[in-house]
């Protein structure tokens, strides 16, 4: 299905713009660049204030050993011991 509205900026695109807008170019040089109008470039910007965000990444898995254990015997849980949330 063909998207509605506005299409906006491929994560290629927002990459490019951020790199350009560090190395200090003008947002009528990287929208000019990008095919885009400035607002459009203002919008992506201003919205971070300013500040490429960091690369988003999973947290490493977490584990509690004795849940963990626990889930993974063939015993249930005991009777003495509260069922976790």
């Amino acid at each position: 299905m063909a998207r509605m509205g506005r299409p906006g900026l491929s994560d290629q695109e927002k990459s490019e713009l951020w790199r350009r807008w560090q190395a200090g170019q003008s947002l009528t040089d990287i929208g000019l660049a990008l095919g885009k109008h400035a607002g459009s470039v203002h919008g992506v910007i201003s919205l971070k204030g300013g500040i490429a965000p960091t690369a988003r990444t999973r947290a490493p898995e977490i584990r509690v050993s004795w849940l963990t254990s626990e889930l993974h015997s063939s015993t249930p849980f005991s009777s003495t011991r509260m069922m976790p949330i």
